[in-house]
């Protein structure tokens, strides 16, 4: 988590600092890992134990950011006098949950700063900036689990606004955010479902963008990889395609 988090933690930092806050990153637990950020901020945070090794589990400090999103599964705000401990309530802070493809929580991102001064937009960089992990855990997949990645707008595929797909025997093991929201379905309602359930014409795409369609007929523009980001497509042979799509029920009961 702290390796894959690190680069865009590092990414949205400054934009923290400017804003008098700090960026906070913590296990699935709530135990705080990492923090960064304005200096000034970091060290009143270290007043609350707002610092690394602290445990900001709900059962420990209340209500708060961290762990109330852990609680919740969900992107949360609180602010100032929402805070259970007194000593919390000078905290304006916004935390997100980063999930495996599999839609577990892995960890909490949170911007926490001066309730009187961080501004609303730190709330949607935490969210932003959550989902980037998430993404780039996801790119961690086997070389040979297919991707397809769908997005409402022609062209290339934007990250901040692309679904991502991962395939083996033709049903979605692993999924990110945005594939969920744009299916209108809850990420683990899509899991070890069959593709052709969401994406009828799922097997026509290719690796660049292309027209197709949703099963509610919503125009989609999606592409179809066989190789992991980064993996050379020589490295995939046609064999090995072919097996990412074979129906299910013509495996052996040992590749199952």
């Amino acid at each position: 988590l702290l390796h894959n988090a690190t680069p865009h933690i590092a990414a949205a930092s400054g934009i923290v600092a400017q804003a008098q806050g700090i960026l906070l990153l913590s296990d699935a637990s709530g135990v705080i890992l990492h923090s960064t950020g304005n200096n000034a901020f970091l060290h009143k945070a270290d007043q609350v134990a707002l610092r690394p090794g602290a445990s900001w589990a709900e059962d420990h400090r209340g209500t708060n950011a961290i762990g109330t999103a852990l609680i919740e599964n969900a992107f949360i705000r609180v602010h100032g006098q929402e805070h259970y401990l007194s000593c919390n309530r000078i905290l304006s802070c916004h935390a997100a949950p980063i999930r495996s493809p599999r839609g577990d929580i892995l960890g909490v991102l949170d911007i926490s700063g001066d309730a009187r001064t961080l501004p609303d937009y730190t709330g949607d960089l935490v969210r932003a900036t959550a989902r980037q992990i998430g993404d780039q855990i996801l790119d961690l997949a086997d070389a040979h689990i297919a991707r397809l990645q769908f997005q409402r707008q022609p062209g290339l595929m934007n990250p901040a606004l692309c679904g991502t797909l991962l395939i083996a025997d033709e049903c979605i093991v692993g999924a990110n955010e945005v594939a969920a929201e744009l299916l209108g379905m809850p990420l683990p309602l899509l899991l070890d479902q069959a593709v052709e359930n969401w994406l009828p014409q799922w097997k026509q795409l290719q690796p660049h963008p292309s027209a197709s369609h949703d099963v509610d007929g919503t125009v989609l523009y999606a592409t179809l990889h066989f190789e992991r980001v980064g993996v050379a497509k020589s490295d995939t042979t046609a064999a090995e395609q072919t097996d990412l799509v074979a129906p299910i029920n013509a495996r052996t009961p040992a590749d199952k």
